[in-house]
């Protein structure tokens, strides 16, 4: 991208699990924070004209629901 003067885009897949942690599933939970930092790491390229972004999409509301409920009973 450099070398042709052209800007860049740089898009990660996170999740919401890594904004909003999950007492079920720990481990996925810290490896998409881990997604998320990295991202906000890559923030010094912008100045390159490389556009770094991150999408963390979120659960069905019903799924999202049934999944609250669950943690509810523990």
């Amino acid at each position: 991208m450099q070398a042709m003067q052209k800007p860049g885009v740089i898009i990660n897949l996170g999740s919401s699990a890594g904004l909003y942690p999950s007492t079920k599933d720990p481990i996925y939970s810290s490896s998409k924070a881990g997604v998320v930092l990295f991202t906000r790491s890559l923030a010094p390229y912008k100045r390159q004209g490389i556009r770094v972004n991150v999408l963390c999409p979120e659960p069905p509301l019903a799924v999202a629901n049934s999944v609250k409920m669950e943690d509810d009973k523990l």
